[in-house]
């Protein structure tokens, strides 16, 4: 007998704050675990201002790592307000703090 594939889609809504202050504007990339879902150019004027994203993920149930990674030689990048399947999640201090560049959060199995 196979293993039951629990895999869902969840939808992953959080703000990628930048600060900057040279041009080009800088460049993100988000992770969730270590598989890279997105890379893109901060394009939105202002030298510092956050965007909403909005993702939607195939995840088993279990621990889960959202991380936002600079990919420029400028500006940084935090994370804030992150929410799953329209559930806020809790801030998790990362190795230096509330830095705010990786969360953890934790997928239950949904319920049909």
């Amino acid at each position: 007998m196979s293993p039951v594939d629990t895999t869902q889609h969840r939808t992953m809504t959080f703000d990628v704050k930048a600060t900057w202050h040279d041009m080009p504007p800088p460049v993100y990339r988000i992770y969730v675990d270590n598989d890279l879902i997105t890379e893109r150019d901060f394009v939105w004027p202002g030298h510092e201002i956050y965007i909403k994203e909005n993702l939607v993920c195939d995840l088993r149930p279990g621990t889960h790592v959202l991380r936002v990674e600079n990919a420029s030689k400028h500006g940084e990048f935090k994370l804030n307000r992150l929410r799953i399947d329209n559930v806020e999640q809790p801030k998790q201090p990362g190795k230096d703090g509330y830095d705010l560049k990786q969360w953890t959060f934790v997928c239950d199995l949904k319920q049909s």
